[in-house]
Formats: C-alpha cells, structure tokens, sequence
C-alpha cells in the first residue's frame, strides 16, 4: 500500500518533467523517446552522479582485498554517489 502510493506521486511528478528529447526515468518505469534508448550519460549528468569505470572497480577490490558484487563486475550499475570514493578514501586511511 505504502509502495502504491509511493508509485503514484513518483508518476504524478514525473508526468511534467520529461526530458527534452522525452526520455522517463523514475524508479518504477524507464521510458526513451528514440529508439537508440536512454541516454546514460545525459542520465548522469541530470542526476549529479559519476560513472562506475573498470578503474573503480578494480580500486575497490584492491584496497578490500575482496571482489565487488557480480554486479557491480557485470556492468549492470553504470553510476554512483561521490560518496563511494570518499569511503576508499576513508578505508585507506584506517588501515
């Protein structure tokens, strides 16, 4: 009940702000106007995020010591929060 209403305000704010090419993002539904699909890096941009790179990655599992999410490896996130380099960051300094 809680997620229906939830849901339904997301689509109701969403409904007016399409891009200007007409590609919706919300987290239930992702629709693109072209047929090429979303665009990930105008995504990236609108929402203030950094792209996830092989470098990240593979920066991550070094300064754990374990491997990331098969996920995350998969390329099935394609951005994050600034907050993740700050934690390596933090991580570094702790050890």
């Amino acid at each position: 009940m809680v997620n229906d209403s939830l849901k339904y305000e997301s689509e109701q704010m969403m409904k007016d702000k399409k891009d200007e090419d007409g590609d919706l993002v919300t987290p239930w539904d992702v629709t693109a106007s072209s047929k090429k699909g979303i665009d990930y890096d105008k995504l990236i941009a609108k929402f203030g995020c950094y792209r996830i790179t092989e470098d990240l990655i593979s920066r991550f599992e070094r300064i754990t010591n374990q491997k990331a999410h098969p996920m995350l490896r998969r390329g099935l996130f394609f951005a994050h929060r600034y907050e993740i380099t700050e934690y390596l960051v933090k991580y570094i300094l702790l050890i």
